[in-house]
């Protein structure tokens, strides 16, 4: 009996120390494992963050594109207002309709010119929030 004592005083801090480590290093396999799936679910959710961004900025895109494409048409047609306007002889027009209806038709010269001019700069600035947009876009897809 005395030996059984002896054995199991001698073993019982080796078995200890087996049973520490075993424990210590079926934790570190299972520590890394979940560290590796967090990282995994990082870099998901970065991806989709990513996705999410890029799709934030298309829309606004979309619809200055399409604000632009409004610009283009009014400044098409206030051209072509002002060419009909200025197809006709000032002074014909001033012998035809008298100096009141000549002056009424300068008058609609110049706010059509204006107007237009109003369309051009909007074009201009349309164009410079899409060249952003489109700088923004490019860092997201790097």
């Amino acid at each position: 009996m005395d030996s059984i004592v002896q054995w199991a005083t001698i073993l019982s801090p080796i078995i200890a120390v087996g049973l520490a480590w075993w424990t210590v290093r079926s934790s570190s396999k299972d520590t890394a494992k979940k560290i590796d799936a967090i990282e995994q679910n990082t870099n998901k959710e970065i991806e989709r963050l990513k996705e999410i961004s890029r799709l934030q900025i298309e829309i606004p895109i979309v619809q200055l594109k399409k604000e632009l494409w409004d610009a283009q048409q009014h400044i098409q047609i206030l051209t072509n207002r002002l060419s009909e306007i200025n197809g006709f002889n000032s002074a014909m027009f001033t012998n035809a309709y008298g100096q009141e209806a000549s002056l009424k038709r300068e008058e609609k010269i110049k706010d059509l010119k204006s107007e237009r001019a109003f369309y051009f700069e909007q074009q201009k600035a349309i164009k410079e929030y899409l060249a952003q947009l489109e700088e923004i876009k490019k860092k997201l897809e790097d």
